[in-house]
């Protein structure tokens, strides 16, 4: 992503020192070819970091293109691609397998137009396009060529330095191969991509760790109740053991029709005459000798004498 950010500052910085070359009042004021490059790059990271970059852009195009407008269409075209970046480059969400698509090759077709420019003569034109996401015919406007066909020939003008410098930052040139070109490009949009799918792949795999979460908290809260339900049953189940136990050891209970039968034979052995613990049983009372007889004495039969027996 940073490989897209330095081509959006180049393509600024472009615009910056072609004003700087052309316009009374300077930007940046500096000898050295390398601290100029340095300096236009850091003006142009502050002027996109303005909300009204565009208008600003547009500004510094109108005063360094008075009474000289034959290049205003090749720096309207640099502001509309820089405006085009920037977009993109600021996007939070990522692109769909379409917008990729287009993304890629709108943004190889830029690096293609400037190599193109670089080959084509100032009294010839070129077409280039300016960039966009979207399924609708890409728009194209006919521009000037960089390349001085005077006196000098084969030697560029002041905008054609400013492109072939823009070129060399990415190791290419006019004579490089459109293949490769296009293969950096990609990388750098690809790239671009990763960087936007990154957090929304984390937020994404957020939401489903947290269900995975609550899931599983839910499992485990089944678990407890489950338990909970098993525990209860299993006390149930005991209890009900222990009172059928406890059933099983009371004696049943006898019937009074019962009782009286079973306590008939020993009532009726207690009180009979031979039973000595019997209170009026013979046997508690051992023999004299004598009988007594409640009417009458009654005579032993040892006795001489005569009875008398009442009549």
């Amino acid at each position: 992503m940073k490989r897209l950010h330095d081509l959006l500052h180049s393509i600024t910085a472009v615009i910056i020192r072609y004003h700087d070359s052309n316009a009374k009042d300077k930007l940046i004021i500096e000898s050295d070819p390398t601290l100029l490059q340095k300096k236009s790059l850091e003006l142009s990271i502050e002027r996109l970091s303005q909300r009204d970059f565009e208008s600003n852009l547009k500004e510094l195009v109108k005063q360094c293109t008075e009474g000289y407008d034959t290049r205003k269409p090749f720096l309207s075209y640099l502001i509309h691609e820089v405006t085009f970046i920037k977009s993109i480059l600021d996007r939070t969400t990522s692109f769909n397998a379409l917008e990729l698509a287009q993304y890629k090759q709108q943004m190889a077709q830029i690096l293609l137009d400037f190599k193109h420019l670089l080959l084509t003569n100032k009294s010839d034109s070129y077409k280039v396009t300016y960039s966009k996401l979207s399924s609708e015919a890409a728009t194209t406007i006919s521009i000037s060529g960089l390349k001085n066909d005077g006196y000098f020939g084969n030697k560029l003008c002041h905008s054609g330095d400013l492109i072939a410098a823009l070129l060399a930052q990415f190791h290419f040139d006019s004579n490089s191969p459109d293949k490769e070109m296009v293969e950096l490009i990609e990388d750098m949009c690809q790239e671009h991509q990763n960087s936007l799918l990154v957090p929304e792949l984390s937020k994404s795999l957020k939401v489903e760790t947290d269900k995975v979460t609550t899931l599983t908290d839910q499992q485990d809260t089944l678990k407890l109740n489950l338990a909970a339900q098993k525990l209860e049953l299993e006390r149930a189940l005991t209890k009900i053991k222990e009172l059928e136990e406890a059933t099983t050891k009371v004696k049943p209970q006898t019937s009074t029709t019962e009782m009286q039968v079973s306590r008939a034979p020993a009532y009726s052995s207690f009180f009979h005459p031979l039973n000595p613990l019997n209170p009026l049983s013979p046997l508690r009372f051992p023999l004299q000798g004598t009988f007594v007889q409640q009417k009458g004495k009654i005579p032993n039969s040892s006795d001489n004498s005569t009875a008398s027996h009442p009549l």
